[in-house]
Protein backbone atom coordinates (compact mmCIF):
# COMPACT_ATOMS: atom_id res chain seq x y z
CA UNK A 1 0.00 0.00 0.00
CA UNK A 2 2.75 2.07 0.22
CA UNK A 3 3.40 2.63 -3.23
CA UNK A 4 0.18 4.48 -3.35
CA UNK A 5 2.45 7.76 -1.62
CA UNK A 6 4.92 7.51 -4.50
CA UNK A 7 2.96 9.64 -6.72
CA UNK A 8 2.45 12.07 -3.82
CA UNK A 9 5.84 12.44 -3.35
CA UNK A 10 6.74 12.60 -6.76
CA UNK A 11 3.99 15.69 -6.74
CA UNK A 12 5.30 17.45 -4.06
CA UNK A 13 9.09 16.87 -4.92
CA UNK A 14 8.14 18.94 -8.20
CA UNK A 15 5.37 21.23 -7.03
CA UNK A 16 7.70 24.28 -8.98
CA UNK A 17 7.48 22.55 -12.10
CA UNK A 18 4.64 23.67 -14.10
CA UNK A 19 4.22 21.38 -17.47
CA UNK A 20 2.03 19.43 -19.32
CA UNK A 21 1.98 16.86 -21.86
CA UNK A 22 1.19 18.61 -24.45
CA UNK A 23 1.48 22.50 -23.60
CA UNK A 24 3.45 24.55 -21.13
CA UNK A 25 2.93 27.73 -19.15
CA UNK A 26 5.29 30.10 -18.00
CA UNK A 27 6.19 30.36 -14.13
CA UNK A 28 4.67 33.30 -13.39
CA UNK A 29 1.27 32.61 -14.92
CA UNK A 30 -1.52 32.36 -12.54
CA UNK A 31 -3.96 29.01 -12.81
CA UNK A 32 -6.13 27.17 -10.87
CA UNK A 33 -4.75 23.53 -11.80
CA UNK A 34 -2.57 21.56 -9.89
CA UNK A 35 0.36 20.52 -11.85
CA UNK A 36 1.11 16.89 -12.91
CA UNK A 37 -2.30 15.85 -11.57
CA UNK A 38 -3.06 13.92 -14.70
CA UNK A 39 0.34 11.75 -14.69
CA UNK A 40 -1.03 11.28 -10.44
CA UNK A 41 -3.89 9.70 -11.07
CA UNK A 42 -2.37 7.68 -14.19
CA UNK A 43 0.12 6.90 -11.57
CA UNK A 44 -2.25 5.72 -9.57
CA UNK A 45 -4.52 4.10 -11.85
CA UNK A 46 -1.04 1.59 -12.54
CA UNK A 47 -0.83 1.00 -8.99
CA UNK A 48 -4.74 0.14 -8.64
CA UNK A 49 -4.34 -2.59 -11.71
CA UNK A 50 -0.95 -3.75 -10.03
CA UNK A 51 -2.75 -4.85 -6.97
CA UNK A 52 -5.69 -5.78 -8.69
CA UNK A 53 -3.48 -7.62 -10.53
CA UNK A 54 -2.17 -9.80 -7.40
CA UNK A 55 -5.87 -10.52 -5.99
CA UNK A 56 -5.78 -9.22 -2.97
CA UNK A 57 -8.28 -10.71 -0.25
CA UNK A 58 -9.01 -10.95 3.63
CA UNK A 59 -9.65 -14.06 5.32
CA UNK A 60 -12.74 -13.97 7.80
CA UNK A 61 -13.87 -16.29 10.55
CA UNK A 62 -17.14 -16.77 11.83
CA UNK A 63 -18.53 -19.16 15.04
CA UNK A 64 -21.68 -20.63 13.62
CA UNK A 65 -23.84 -22.85 15.56
CA UNK A 66 -25.88 -26.23 13.41
CA UNK A 67 -29.27 -25.57 14.05
CA UNK A 68 -31.41 -28.88 15.83
CA UNK A 69 -34.75 -29.06 16.16
CA UNK A 70 -35.93 -29.75 19.79
CA UNK A 71 -39.44 -31.38 21.20
CA UNK A 72 -40.19 -30.02 24.45
CA UNK A 73 -43.37 -30.63 26.16
CA UNK A 74 -44.25 -29.52 29.71
CA UNK A 75 -46.15 -30.80 32.19
CA UNK A 76 -47.62 -28.68 34.38
CA UNK A 77 -49.65 -28.84 37.83
CA UNK A 78 -52.53 -26.74 37.74
CA UNK A 79 -53.68 -27.92 41.27
CA UNK A 80 -55.01 -25.56 43.90
CA UNK A 81 -51.69 -26.03 45.94
CA UNK A 82 -49.89 -24.21 42.84
CA UNK A 83 -51.26 -21.05 43.83
CA UNK A 84 -49.11 -21.49 47.15
CA UNK A 85 -46.15 -19.09 47.82
CA UNK A 86 -43.00 -20.01 49.00
CA UNK A 87 -40.32 -17.46 50.27
CA UNK A 88 -36.69 -17.52 51.38
CA UNK A 89 -35.70 -18.95 54.82
CA UNK A 90 -37.48 -17.29 57.33
CA UNK A 91 -39.19 -14.42 55.59
CA UNK A 92 -42.60 -13.63 55.67
CA UNK A 93 -44.90 -12.11 53.04
CA UNK A 94 -45.72 -8.98 54.73
CA UNK A 95 -41.51 -8.29 54.40
CA UNK A 96 -41.40 -8.63 50.73
CA UNK A 97 -41.77 -4.90 48.86
CA UNK A 98 -44.37 -6.32 46.08
CA UNK A 99 -46.70 -9.04 46.63
CA UNK A 100 -44.93 -12.64 46.02
CA UNK A 101 -46.37 -14.31 43.03
CA UNK A 102 -48.07 -17.95 43.16
CA UNK A 103 -45.89 -21.39 42.51
CA UNK A 104 -47.99 -21.39 39.13
CA UNK A 105 -47.11 -17.76 37.97
CA UNK A 106 -43.74 -18.15 38.69
CA UNK A 107 -43.39 -21.59 36.69
CA UNK A 108 -45.34 -20.25 34.14
CA UNK A 109 -42.70 -17.41 33.52
CA UNK A 110 -39.72 -19.66 33.80
CA UNK A 111 -41.52 -21.84 31.09
CA UNK A 112 -42.11 -18.17 29.32
CA UNK A 113 -37.96 -17.48 29.44
CA UNK A 114 -37.51 -21.10 28.55
CA UNK A 115 -38.54 -20.88 25.34
CA UNK A 116 -36.83 -17.36 24.73
CA UNK A 117 -33.82 -19.20 25.28
CA UNK A 118 -34.35 -21.85 23.08
CA UNK A 119 -36.54 -20.85 20.43
CA UNK A 120 -36.04 -23.21 17.75
CA UNK A 121 -38.03 -25.83 19.27
CA UNK A 122 -41.38 -27.40 18.87
CA UNK A 123 -43.32 -26.61 22.17
CA UNK A 124 -46.14 -28.52 23.53
CA UNK A 125 -48.18 -28.17 26.91
CA UNK A 126 -49.91 -30.18 28.95
CA UNK A 127 -51.36 -29.44 32.39
CA UNK A 128 -53.35 -31.48 34.93
CA UNK A 129 -55.08 -31.33 37.92
CA UNK A 130 -57.76 -33.98 38.72
CA UNK A 131 -57.72 -34.32 34.98
CA UNK A 132 -55.45 -34.09 32.55
CA UNK A 133 -55.27 -32.08 29.19
CA UNK A 134 -53.32 -31.69 25.93
CA UNK A 135 -53.94 -27.41 26.15
CA UNK A 136 -51.38 -27.06 23.23
CA UNK A 137 -50.16 -29.93 20.91
CA UNK A 138 -46.67 -29.85 19.70
CA UNK A 139 -45.83 -26.29 17.72
CA UNK A 140 -43.49 -24.83 15.73
CA UNK A 141 -45.18 -21.40 16.35
CA UNK A 142 -44.49 -20.64 20.20
CA UNK A 143 -46.75 -17.78 20.18
CA UNK A 144 -49.52 -19.95 19.98
CA UNK A 145 -48.09 -21.86 23.43
CA UNK A 146 -48.16 -18.54 25.05
CA UNK A 147 -51.31 -18.02 24.25
CA UNK A 148 -52.47 -21.08 25.77
CA UNK A 149 -50.42 -20.24 28.73
CA UNK A 150 -51.80 -16.81 29.34
CA UNK A 151 -55.52 -18.28 29.63
CA UNK A 152 -54.46 -20.93 31.96
CA UNK A 153 -55.75 -18.55 34.89
CA UNK A 154 -59.24 -18.88 33.32
CA UNK A 155 -58.59 -22.70 32.99
CA UNK A 156 -61.10 -23.82 35.64
CA UNK A 157 -60.79 -27.99 37.17
CA UNK A 158 -61.14 -30.54 40.15
CA UNK A 159 -57.99 -30.24 42.42
CA UNK A 160 -56.09 -33.22 42.07
CA UNK A 161 -52.45 -34.05 40.94
CA UNK A 162 -53.17 -36.39 37.90
CA UNK A 163 -49.48 -36.58 36.97
CA UNK A 164 -50.69 -40.50 35.73
CA UNK A 165 -52.95 -39.37 33.09
CA UNK A 166 -50.63 -36.18 31.97
CA UNK A 167 -48.12 -38.51 31.04
CA UNK A 168 -50.43 -40.85 29.33
CA UNK A 169 -51.10 -38.06 27.60
CA UNK A 170 -47.31 -37.07 26.90
CA UNK A 171 -46.81 -40.72 25.50
CA UNK A 172 -49.11 -40.09 22.86
CA UNK A 173 -46.69 -37.74 21.73
CA UNK A 174 -44.39 -40.46 21.33
CA UNK A 175 -46.68 -42.18 18.34
CA UNK A 176 -46.32 -38.90 15.91
CA UNK A 177 -44.12 -40.89 13.55
CA UNK A 178 -43.86 -37.93 11.56
CA UNK A 179 -41.52 -36.11 13.79
CA UNK A 180 -38.16 -37.83 14.39
CA UNK A 181 -36.48 -36.19 16.90
CA UNK A 182 -36.81 -37.33 20.20
CA UNK A 183 -38.81 -35.30 22.42
CA UNK A 184 -38.21 -33.77 25.65
CA UNK A 185 -40.91 -34.04 29.01
CA UNK A 186 -40.64 -31.73 31.51
CA UNK A 187 -42.59 -31.89 34.51
CA UNK A 188 -43.26 -29.59 37.09
CA UNK A 189 -44.97 -30.31 40.36
CA UNK A 190 -45.43 -29.58 43.47
CA UNK A 191 -47.23 -32.78 44.95
CA UNK A 192 -47.85 -36.63 43.96
CA UNK A 193 -50.49 -38.07 42.40
CA UNK A 194 -52.54 -40.28 44.94
CA UNK A 195 -55.25 -42.00 42.52
CA UNK A 196 -55.52 -45.45 42.61
CA UNK A 197 -53.40 -45.37 39.27
CA UNK A 198 -49.54 -45.60 39.60
CA UNK A 199 -47.22 -43.21 37.14
CA UNK A 200 -44.38 -45.84 37.38
CA UNK A 201 -46.31 -48.48 36.15
CA UNK A 202 -47.71 -47.36 33.18
CA UNK A 203 -46.90 -49.93 30.26
CA UNK A 204 -45.82 -47.34 28.05
CA UNK A 205 -42.14 -46.71 30.24
CA UNK A 206 -41.62 -50.61 28.67
CA UNK A 207 -42.99 -49.75 25.00
CA UNK A 208 -41.09 -46.10 25.13
CA UNK A 209 -37.80 -47.08 26.57
CA UNK A 210 -35.05 -45.23 25.29
CA UNK A 211 -37.64 -43.01 22.90
CA UNK A 212 -37.88 -39.82 25.04
CA UNK A 213 -36.24 -37.83 28.37
CA UNK A 214 -38.15 -36.97 31.27
CA UNK A 215 -36.96 -34.40 33.61
CA UNK A 216 -38.87 -33.67 36.86
CA UNK A 217 -39.07 -30.18 38.94
CA UNK A 218 -40.38 -30.34 42.50
CA UNK A 219 -41.93 -27.21 43.59
CA UNK A 220 -42.49 -26.11 47.19
CA UNK A 221 -40.11 -25.73 50.40
CA UNK A 222 -40.23 -25.65 53.59
CA UNK A 223 -41.25 -21.86 54.25
CA UNK A 224 -44.50 -21.77 51.98
CA UNK A 225 -47.78 -19.53 52.39
CA UNK A 226 -51.10 -19.65 51.26
CA UNK A 227 -53.06 -16.51 50.53
CA UNK A 228 -56.81 -16.05 51.76
CA UNK A 229 -59.21 -12.91 51.66
CA UNK A 230 -60.91 -11.94 54.43
CA UNK A 231 -63.73 -8.45 54.31
CA UNK A 232 -61.23 -7.83 51.44
CA UNK A 233 -57.84 -7.64 53.20
CA UNK A 234 -55.23 -10.28 52.08
CA UNK A 235 -54.27 -12.94 54.29
CA UNK A 236 -51.52 -15.07 55.09
CA UNK A 237 -51.09 -18.74 56.61
CA UNK A 238 -48.03 -20.90 56.95
CA UNK A 239 -48.92 -24.06 55.42
CA UNK A 240 -47.66 -27.36 57.30
CA UNK A 241 -47.26 -29.84 54.53
CA UNK A 242 -43.72 -29.91 53.42
CA UNK A 243 -43.28 -31.32 49.70
CA UNK A 244 -42.86 -35.23 48.77
CA UNK A 245 -40.84 -35.80 46.01
CA UNK A 246 -40.20 -39.34 46.00
CA UNK A 247 -42.33 -39.92 43.56
CA UNK A 248 -41.21 -37.34 41.43
CA UNK A 249 -37.30 -38.23 41.82
CA UNK A 250 -38.44 -41.72 40.56
CA UNK A 251 -40.09 -40.86 37.77
CA UNK A 252 -37.08 -38.79 36.75
CA UNK A 253 -34.86 -41.45 37.15
CA UNK A 254 -36.77 -43.46 35.09
CA UNK A 255 -37.21 -41.34 32.23
CA UNK A 256 -33.23 -40.83 31.94
CA UNK A 257 -33.17 -37.60 33.05
CA UNK A 258 -32.73 -35.57 36.19
CA UNK A 259 -34.70 -34.47 39.69
CA UNK A 260 -34.54 -30.90 40.83
CA UNK A 261 -35.64 -29.56 43.89
CA UNK A 262 -37.24 -25.98 43.63
CA UNK A 263 -37.79 -24.58 47.09
CA UNK A 264 -38.51 -21.08 46.05
CA UNK A 265 -39.15 -18.62 43.15
CA UNK A 266 -35.19 -18.20 42.66
CA UNK A 267 -34.31 -21.83 43.03
CA UNK A 268 -36.96 -22.33 40.16
CA UNK A 269 -35.44 -19.86 37.64
CA UNK A 270 -32.16 -21.33 38.36
CA UNK A 271 -33.50 -24.67 37.78
CA UNK A 272 -34.95 -24.10 34.57
CA UNK A 273 -31.99 -21.99 33.32
CA UNK A 274 -29.78 -25.20 33.85
CA UNK A 275 -32.50 -27.11 31.84
CA UNK A 276 -32.22 -24.44 28.58
CA UNK A 277 -28.13 -24.80 29.11
CA UNK A 278 -28.22 -28.41 28.90
CA UNK A 279 -30.05 -27.99 25.27
CA UNK A 280 -27.84 -25.58 23.99
CA UNK A 281 -24.55 -27.68 24.51
CA UNK A 282 -26.51 -29.90 22.14
CA UNK A 283 -26.23 -27.58 19.62
CA UNK A 284 -22.91 -28.20 17.14
CA UNK A 285 -20.74 -25.38 16.89
CA UNK A 286 -18.80 -24.78 13.98
CA UNK A 287 -16.22 -22.38 12.19
CA UNK A 288 -17.07 -20.98 9.23
CA UNK A 289 -14.13 -19.32 7.10
CA UNK A 290 -14.72 -17.08 4.02
CA UNK A 291 -12.34 -15.04 2.02
CA UNK A 292 -13.65 -11.65 1.40
CA UNK A 293 -11.57 -10.22 -2.25
CA UNK A 294 -10.62 -7.19 -2.90
CA UNK A 295 -9.73 -7.67 -6.33
CA UNK A 296 -13.11 -5.57 -7.88
CA UNK A 297 -12.25 -2.97 -5.53
CA UNK A 298 -8.59 -2.10 -6.96
CA UNK A 299 -10.45 -2.77 -10.55
CA UNK A 300 -13.15 -0.29 -9.92
CA UNK A 301 -10.46 2.36 -8.48
CA UNK A 302 -8.17 2.27 -10.98
CA UNK A 303 -10.83 2.54 -13.72
CA UNK A 304 -11.61 5.84 -12.04
CA UNK A 305 -8.17 7.14 -11.91
CA UNK A 306 -7.33 6.17 -15.16
CA UNK A 307 -10.82 8.29 -16.47
CA UNK A 308 -10.11 10.93 -14.10
CA UNK A 309 -6.19 11.20 -15.84
CA UNK A 310 -7.61 11.12 -19.49
CA UNK A 311 -9.99 13.98 -18.34
CA UNK A 312 -6.83 16.26 -16.98
CA UNK A 313 -4.65 15.34 -19.46
CA UNK A 314 -6.91 17.13 -22.13
CA UNK A 315 -8.07 20.02 -19.38
CA UNK A 316 -6.48 23.27 -20.54
CA UNK A 317 -5.82 25.58 -17.16
CA UNK A 318 -7.82 29.25 -17.13
CA UNK A 319 -4.66 31.83 -16.95
CA UNK A 320 -4.84 35.41 -15.76
CA UNK A 321 -3.11 38.05 -18.04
Amino acid sequence: MLLLLLPLFFLIKNKNIIAYPTFSIEKGAKHYSWPHLGFVFFLLAVVCFVFAGAKPYRKKTTQRELQQKFRIVFLLDHSESMKIVDLLAGQKPDQCLMLPKSRQAIAQQTIRQFMTDIPNADYGLIVFGSEAYDLCPETAYSSVLLDRLNQLSKLKMPDGTAITKALQLAFKHLSDHTKKNQPHFILLSDGVDHSDENPLMLPEWQQFSGAFQLDAIGIGGENAWHKWEHDGEIRWSKVAEVLDDRQLQLLAKKGGGGYYLAPNAASLEKMMQQLADQHRMNLVSYKQIKFVSYQLDFLIAGLLFLFASIILYHFKPITNG
